[in-house]
This record gives structure tokens, C-alpha cells and sequence, in this order.
């Protein structure tokens, strides 16, 4: 039987939805941490809200730029007005108004091949994984980046999950609130966090957050597995 092809192309379109709006499993550190770089990339509505603020960052540099050129041109002509001033370094204001000189280093050497910090490397096993990050800036923009810094987020309650013989799910929540995903831990049915995505002049910040203490909870836990397991 041949079936109308009306009916095939709404078939492939509710299946293609379908597929993008599923949530995503990850079982352990370095089982599919890969794909759910790739899985974060696929799903449209999150990419959208990340373009959306990456945009917004470089507009607001713009816009901080702008400002900074307004004040340098006031200083300069207030310092030629009333003569020399020997504390008055316009260079040197110039470049502490535009950004953090240090800031500017890190970003430059982290386009560098190679260089991107690997965020799961530090935090393998429960032991040694004593730091949980709340909060990620991102200055640097590239393929890739936006993933590995929500990787970083992530990366504790997965070792955290591992330890407890559970997974841990990423569910698609992207809104205009900035929330990009939330964060279920399989077997604590009450902890759910959330992933938001914010912008600031020439920078994003990814953060992590939940209606109880994360950080607490995840404290805690950490605690009663390492004393458990002696």
C-alpha cells in the first residue's frame, strides 16, 4: 500500500521533533559525555537562546566601548584643558575602563590550539572531585566551548550519579528566561536543577540552579559515599 505523500513528510517531521526534544542519559564520566556535547548542539531551541545571548554580549561591549570612548574624549580634553596631570594616565585609563587586562590574556590563550580548559579532567571519581562550580563565564565563543563549559556544570552530579549507581537526565527547558535545560537526578526524585544562560559585555555566564541548595545537597551526599565506602 502506498501511503500519500502528505502523510510521509508529516510522519518524518513529528518523528524529527520528536527526536530533538528528547531528553538525554549520561551513565558516568566518560561513557557519552561526547554525545552530549553533540546532543546540546542538535537541540535548536537551546542553541537559539545561547545565540541569543552570545549576541547580547557583544552588543553590550559595544555599547560598554562606546561609553569608554565618550570618557577617555572628556578626560583628554579636561587634562589638556587644565594642563599636565601627573596622576592622570589616560592609556592606563583606557585599558582599566575597557576589560580586565588578565581577563583579555586567558581569552586570547584559550583560542590557541589545544589550550580550551578541559573541564572533566579535574573531577573524576567522587574523591577527587571536591569542587562543584555554580557558576561558568564564557568568553570565548567558539565550536565547542558553550558545550564544554555546560559540561563543567554538569560534571560533578554525574560523578555524583555514577557513585550512586544512578544516571543522571538533561531534559530541554529553553525558554526566555534564559533556563536552557534542567537537570534530574535519577532516585532523588525532589532534586531538579536548572541551567541558565545570561549575558554580560563580551562574556556569558552559564549558572546552575535549583528551588533547595545544590551545592548543600551535593555536600552531603559526597560526604555519607565517602564514609561509606572506607
Amino acid at each position: 500500500m502506498r501511503l500519500p505523500l502528505t502523510f510521509i513528510m508529516t510522519l518524518s517531521l513529528v518523528s524529527s521533533v520528536m527526536a530533538k526534544d528528547r531528553s538525554f542519559m549520561i551513565f558516568g564520566p566518560g561513557s557519552n559525555e561526547k554525545q552530549m556535547g553533540e546532543w546540546i548542539s542538535d537541540q535548536d531551541p537551546i542553541q537559539k537562546e545561547i545565540n541569543e545571548e552570545i549576541q547580547q554580549a557583544r552588543d553590550l561591549a559595544a555599547v560598554k566601548q562606546s561609553i569608554i570612548g565618550k570618557q577617555d574624549k572628556s578626560d583628554l580634553h579636561d587634562a589638556l584643558t587644565d594642563g599636565p596631570r601627573p596622576d592622570l594616565d589616560l592609556v592606563k585609563l583606557h585599558e582599566g575602563l575597557a576589560q580586565d587586562p588578565n581577563a583579555k590574556r586567558h581569552a586570547d590563550v584559550e583560542k590557541l590550539p589545544g589550550m580550551r580548559p578541559k573541564p572533566f579532567e579535574n573531577c573524576q571519581t567522587l574523591r577527587t572531585c571536591s569542587e562543584v562550580p555554580m557558576s561558568v563565564s564564557l568568553t570565548n565563543f567558539e565550536t565547542g566551548a558553550v558545550e564544554d563549559a555546560i559540561a563543567s556544570l554538569i560534571r560533578p552530579w554525574v560523578v555524583l550519579q555514577k557513585a550512586r549507581g544512578e544516571p543522571l537526565r538533561i531534559i530541554p527547558a529553553a525558554d526566555k528566561s534564559g533556563r536552557l535545560m534542567k537537570v534530574s537526578l535519577a532516585g532523588v526524585q525532589e532534586v531538579v536543577f536548572d541551567i541558565y544562560v545570561s549575558a554580560q559585555p563580551s562574556a556569558i555566564n552559564l549558572s546552575l540552579k535549583g528551588s533547595q541548595d545544590p551545592l548543600g545537597f551535593f555536600e552531603n551526599e559526597r560526604k555519607l559515599y565517602l564514609a561509606s565506602s572506607r
